[in-house]
């Protein structure tokens, strides 16, 4: 039986509002506030670690047997939405437990991407690829509920590990995985004069790029060509292009 909540006062309601505004409190409780239809049942299909389930009055969803589960009043539920258009479910969660093995694997590793929406981007299309997301200091917070939102689900699939890359880097040359940094400089060797079969790719920060500590620690640098009259690509798009040159082989 689900219980009905009204109050903002509620102590429920309170760690769920705090959830959503607090990167401390979620590294704190180790969830993801989570919100939409489409990424609930995500989550169900794809086994999220599903913690707690609050329902908009009068709605109805399957349950994961033993997880508490509240109905909120319709008021209510607007008032703990992070979107103008709420539609009736909000969960919290929790992250797959990361794979440490994937540190010696090839990778898209990202270097300070800074854009809630690129990650949400790249996770969707790493998944689509089966590429490992390795996310550097500096990056966004992935628990951001902007990036659960726009991961679309992809969270509770992806291969996530958020690490050093300036670490990273050297365990995976020593695994003999080149990792290869994307810049545009004098240095970098355009794309498909190299193979990225079996190599790591990192993408930089949307504004500065790549680092130059990890430019140093690469293997090598590379570009994508660009025939026309941009200056760069985004930071999600570009990652999409080299994840498909990653696997490029693997489809041969």
């Amino acid at each position: 039986m689900k219980m009905l909540l009204a109050s903002q006062d509620n102590k429920r309601i309170r760690e769920l509002k705090k959830l959503a505004s607090s990167r401390a409190f979620r590294r704190e409780t180790g969830l993801l506030f989570c919100e939409g239809d489409t990424l609930y049942r995500d989550a169900l299909a794809y086994g999220g670690r599903i913690e707690a389930v609050f329902f908009r009055e009068g709605s109805d969803f399957p349950l994961p047997e033993g997880v508490p589960h509240y109905e909120l009043t319709d008021r209510l539920f607007r008032f703990v939405s992070e979107v103008e258009t709420p539609q009736n479910v909000i969960f919290t969660a929790r992250l797959p437990e990361p794979d440490p093995s994937i540190l010696r694997r090839p990778a898209l590793l990202l270097d300070g991407v800074s854009d809630p929406g690129n990650l949400g981007t790249v996770l969707r299309t790493a998944v689509a690829f089966g590429i490992p997301v390795i996310l550097g200091e500096g990056s966004v917070d992935p628990t951001s509920p902007k990036v659960v939102r726009s991961a679309m689900g992809a969270l509770f699939r992806a291969k996530l590990y958020q690490g050093d890359i300036g670490t990273v880097i050297p365990g995976m040359l020593g695994a003999g995985v080149p990792v290869y940094a994307a810049t545009l400089s004098e240095k970098s060797v355009p794309l498909p004069g190299i193979s990225l079969s079996g190599a790591s790719v990192v993408i930089g920060n949307e504004a500065r790029g790549v680092s130059e500590e990890v430019r140093k620690l690469s293997s090598g640098e590379i570009l994508i060509p660009m025939p026309g009259d941009a200056e760069s690509l985004n930071a999600a798009v570009a990652a999409a292009i080299l994840m498909w040159e990653m696997t490029k082989e693997n489809r041969a």
